[in-house]
């Protein structure tokens, strides 16, 4: 299957959550959605600042918040496939979505709580263990090669 092949497998697979997706059709799926995702409001951008105005970055904003909820599912789906694919739970996957709310969660006590300079470095350390060593985690699980489903004896 080619690149792209794999890239419209994942579209065509939005919401399965069953099932297994290789490793080709996670990283092209990914890889394409988020240079769409990145280069979009850069584009805009660029377009909204030749105006001159302000307002349409109000428009590059929702647009980009826009095209991040049409890839939420579809990109949770191949996650959750490939997980799958190297047998694994499929929640493995859902650790990128679930621990970066903790962080969220964290923060707002934390700044509740905590003096300036406290409140800095728990925020670099909550950042760090509950978002970035996860998704380079999850990743690196990503990369992995495809496993063979185990078949019973009869």
């Amino acid at each position: 299957m080619g690149f792209w092949a794999s890239y419209l497998q994942g579209w065509k697979k939005f919401v399965d959550f069953n099932g297994r997706a290789t490793r080709k059709e996670f990283w092209s799926f990914s890889g394409i959605n988020y240079a769409i995702l990145f280069l979009t409001p850069v584009v805009l951008g660029g377009i909204a600042g030749f105006t001159g105005s302000a307002a349409p970055i109000f428009y590059v904003a929702l647009v980009y918040i826009i095209m991040s909820l049409v890839l939420l599912l579809p990109t949770l789906a191949v996650g959750i496939r490939r997980m799958h694919d190297i047998n694994r739970s499929g929640w493995w996957f859902g650790i990128i979505y679930l621990l970066p709310l903790l962080n969220r969660l964290l923060n707002a006590i934390v700044l509740q709580y905590a003096s300036p300079s406290v409140y800095v470095y728990t925020k670099l350390f909550l950042a760090v263990a509950l978002f970035w060593i996860p998704v380079i985690f999850v990743l690196a699980l990503c990369s992995l090669k495809s496993k063979e489903i185990p078949t019973t004896k009869q």
